[in-house]
């Protein structure tokens, strides 16, 4: 197997039912997967069926919801790549945070932003369900999309968020998978609640009852100085630059809410490639380890079921 061409190798005959009492997947008889082979995925080249991709990319989807994501995709033009222009919108709406610049602009927000964010997100939606099917991934505001009207019934100054998200969770305040646009690039990677009066987050007791194993999940799954840590809730930056999770396990732990991210400046010319959706999916196949942490009462037996489903050893190197 070529670990550079291959997301994931495994048998598509194999059944799945997440029916563990402390599993954080859902549980139902709904909740029945199968292993489907939908064609190959090159890392080289982003597409499927190419001709030097030497494994099969395999999704698990529920029965009813893969009818809905199929739709969804046939109802959305392919990702093509990020627009050059999306960054420029951006740094212009933090200059001129008002109704009237926005409205000047509202096309090139529609056709940059909002359009590439939707295609993006349904030629995800099948593989977000293969790490987990209660993950929402419509493309719709208020779904998969948040809204970058900020509402001025709760929210003073400016009328407009300096940034763009587009998130895959369970709920609101849920730790979740993301992107996110601002005036200086793209960032990719998972929103972490640790707040004490969450009672659907674990992470601080499964990191500190178990430090041990949380280290060795981020070196197996490459989560490490390529990432790093942003404080939401209180500094509000970049708090390491370079994550250790030997060295930074502890202070994590500490932390209410959290951003493990890596960042793509504009001059990242992946950004505008239809390649770029493999380094997403690579991106949150190593982090989703850090979601069960976030979200498992029994880490150890969550993260091995993720094991079997995502082998570390075939994602590319990074």
């Amino acid at each position: 197997m070529d670990g550079q061409h291959a997301l994931f190798h495994v048998s598509p005959a194999r059944w799945f039912l997440f029916s563990s009492p402390h599993s954080p997947f859902p549980r139902s008889r709904k909740e029945l997967w199968a292993r489907r082979s939908v064609g190959t995925v090159c890392f080289r080249t982003g597409v499927s069926n190419c001709e030097c991709a030497k494994t099969v990319l395999i999704y698990a989807t529920p029965c009813r919801e893969a009818t809905r994501v199929s739709e969804m995709k046939q109802a959305t033009p392919d990702f093509t790549g990020l627009s050059r222009k999306a960054f420029d919108f951006m740094k212009g709406l933090r200059k001129n945070n008002n109704k009237q610049w926005f409205d000047a602009h509202r096309e090139m927000y529609e056709n940059d932003l909002v359009a590439p964010a939707r295609a993006l997100i349904s030629q995800l939606g099948e593989f977000i369900h293969y790490l987990n099917p209660a993950f929402e991934v419509e493309p719709k505001f208020n779904k998969a999309i948040m809204r970058i009207t900020k509402d001025m019934r709760f929210a003073k100054g400016a009328p407009y968020r300096d940034y763009f998200l587009v998130r895959f969770g369970r709920w609101k305040m849920d730790s979740e998978l993301f992107l996110v646009w601002t005036s200086e690039g793209l960032e990719v990677g998972i929103f972490v609640n640790n707040s004490p009066k969450e009672d659907t987050s674990f992470f601080r007791a499964n990191v500190t009852q178990a430090p041990e194993l949380f280290v060795k999940t981020c070196n197996e799954f490459g989560i490490g100085r390529t990432f790093s840590v942003f404080d939401l809730a209180g500094d509000n930056e970049t708090i390491i630059p370079r994550f250790d999770p030997a060295r930074d396990k502890d202070r994590i732990a500490q932390l209410r809410m959290f951003l493990i991210e890596r960042s793509h400046p504009p001059s990242h010319r992946r950004l505008y490639r239809p390649e770029f959706l493999t380094d997403i999916m690579t991106i949150f196949s190593r982090l989703y380890p850090i979601w069960i942490f976030a979200a498992s009462t029994h880490p150890a037996d969550d993260l091995e079921r993720y094991r079997s489903l995502v082998d570390p050893h075939d994602l590319p190197k990074s």
